[in-house]
């Protein structure tokens, strides 16, 4: 009826009940076929459906299509289809209670569904403000899905619309059932007048303007998913999209862009990401581009290298342990390879393998002074002397900046891409995301820590922990927040970072001789217990601590 009244009698805007009720009902063929029977008389008229999926007269919303992926997904059509979408009062919200026309108030007290309202927010809303992309008839263009099989699935709602330099593609399966398919041929679409009709049919390429040129690729977003994908300007014409969707599965493609591959990075990068997307393309091309270096990453900070980093088990009962003249045991030094010629390289794998050993030797030299024992007492599982380890590699991998490395030239664009490598490898040595990025986290706090490192024992502690509290990483890793006026330290990372620093000093020793006279000594265990004790006794207030330990 809603094609009757504004084909024959000629309204401007009519309800589209079919909307509702044949999405509900998940009569799919049928409302494909209305759409077809609209492009193939005139494509304008789609401007003139007002959509809804309810209204005073009917159900509300999450009564008829639920409040998971089949309602999302219908919402989904109804603010990208042409036409004007038309949303119930609290459809939103979630409401139950059904408002006639004669309702001045809610009868019910019902509670606002928040998680609806955020989902909401997170993939509606976005696309609402772009109507301006989805609201006009004469760029829009429907497609058949078409399965392995070669059969069409009518379950499947795929089509696009563009505007100026900005297009889109959208997909969703009304129904419960998986499926897979390409689209790539358009239905039938009238190009001329409803007295005189021209049907035409268009390719992907061509409803979207896509270049088809040999080295042209196409990135685009996922509105749903928030990631990236690649596709050859080549295979979108020559075979069009496929797609993989569950049930009531749906997807919003868009910001789509266009990349020439000069170098067959973009070629490469296809291949390896298999039709998958990734966060950012560009920052994965240049991961591509840079993954010699990468490489040598993964040598510095595997789970072979870090595990020799772990402390040696305490001596049993009755069982000699080493004296200081004996050479401890000492962890490998990492395996060179072809690429590691460059001279950056190879100072790099030297001071590596000394701060290796050096922690080898304290853990075996150490763990007998009671002094050092209460400061190692609670060594979370090694992550500590992992950081030691690593902060040889941040704090010297950006000297690599400026030139080049393993014969690549890199920028100080690349320092993120190189973090995110080395917080990669210590999250999957810990196991746990958050004791990555804090592990990591500290191995910055001691690279910038140097000064603060060397006087250790030397200076006084006020003085010594107000410069090693003024570096931004090291103010990160305590966790300094404020309350009600006042600086707070958090205790965990206070105890993690005298330890590391504690660590570090006895690292940067250049002899076994002079960690064992600092450990028999106890000057430096001695300075981190002053400021643990002080702030302890100060409640972790920072002003307080420092008064204490000026006293």
């Amino acid at each position: 009826m809603e094609g009757y009244f504004v084909r024959t009698l000629g309204m401007h805007r009519v309800y589209n009940s079919a909307f509702m009720n044949m999405l509900k009902m998940e009569d799919n063929a049928k409302y494909r076929q209305t759409i077809k029977n609209v492009l193939e008389f005139s494509p304008e008229v789609l401007k003139r459906f007002v959509n809804f999926m309810n209204n005073p007269d009917e159900k509300t919303a999450v009564e008829q299509f639920g409040r998971g992926d089949k309602y999302f997904g219908c919402a989904l059509l109804l603010v990208t289809m042409p036409g004007l979408p038309m949303l119930g009062h609290g459809q939103i919200e979630g409401f139950t209670e059904k408002y006639g026309m004669e309702y001045r108030r809610a009868y019910w007290d019902e509670q606002i569904d928040n998680e609806l309202v955020q989902r909401h927010e997170r993939e509606i809303f976005p696309l609402m403000r772009r109507r301006w992309l989805f609201s006009g008839a004469r760029n829009f263009v429907l497609f058949d899905f078409v399965t392995a099989g070669g059969t069409v699935d009518e379950n499947v709602f795929a089509y696009t619309n563009r505007h100026g330099d900005q297009r889109a593609l959208i997909l969703y399966n009304n129904s419960y059932g998986s499926t897979s398919g390409w689209i790539k041929l358009s239905t039938a679409i009238n190009t001329d007048s409803a007295d005189q009709p021209r049907l035409v049919r268009r390719s992907l390429s061509e409803a979207l303007d896509l270049a088809t040129d040999d080295g042209r690729w196409w990135i685009f977003r996922d509105h749903i998913d928030g990631l990236q994908y690649l596709r050859s300007a080549t295979e979108l014409s020559s075979q069009g999209f496929h797609s993989n969707l569950n049930g009531y599965q749906y997807r919003a493609l868009v910001d789509f862009r266009e990349v020439v591959d000069t170098d067959g990075l973009w070629g490469r990068l296809a291949e390896r990401l298999a039709g998958s997307g990734a966060p950012d393309l560009d920052r994965a091309r240049r991961r591509l581009e840079i993954e010699p270096v990468l490489n040598l990453i993964d040598r510095w900070c595997g789970p072979d290298t870090l595990a020799r980093l772990e402390p040696p088990a305490p001596a049993e009962a009755g069982q000699d342990e080493p004296s200081p003249q004996e050479e401890p045991r000492q962890p490998e030094k990492p395996a060179p390879s072809d690429d590691s010629a460059n001279g950056l390289v190879n100072s790099l794998e030297n001071d590596l393998a000394k701060t290796a050993a050096a922690i080898g030797e304290i853990f075996t030299l150490g763990l007998k002074h009671s002094g050092w024992d209460g400061v190692l007492a609670d060594l979370p599982g090694s992550r500590i002397t992992q950081a030691v380890y690593l902060r040889v590699i941040v704090n010297q991998l950006p000297q690599a900046l400026p030139q080049e490395m393993a014969g690549i030239s890199l920028t100080e664009d690349d320092w993120p891409l190189l973090l995110e490598e080395i917080t990669r490898h210590f999250t999957d040595w810990t196991g746990h995301d958050y004791a990555g990025r804090s592990g990591v986290q500290m191995a910055l706090a001691l690279a910038a820590a140097g000064p603060a490192i060397a006087a250790l024992g030397k200076n006084p502690a006020t003085d010594w922990f107000t410069t090693l509290i003024a570096l931004p990483p090291a103010r990160t890793l305590l966790g300094l927040n404020q309350y009600e006026g006042a600086w707070y330290l958090v205790r965990e990372g206070l105890e993690s970072l005298l330890t590391g620093v504690s660590l570090c000093a006895l690292v940067d020793q250049k002899t076994a001789r002079k960690r064992a006279n600092l450990l028999a000594g106890g000057e430096i265990p001695s300075a981190c217990l002053d400021i643990l004790n002080a702030a302890a006794e100060a409640g972790y207030r920072l002003d307080e601590t420092l008064a204490r330990l000026a006293h």
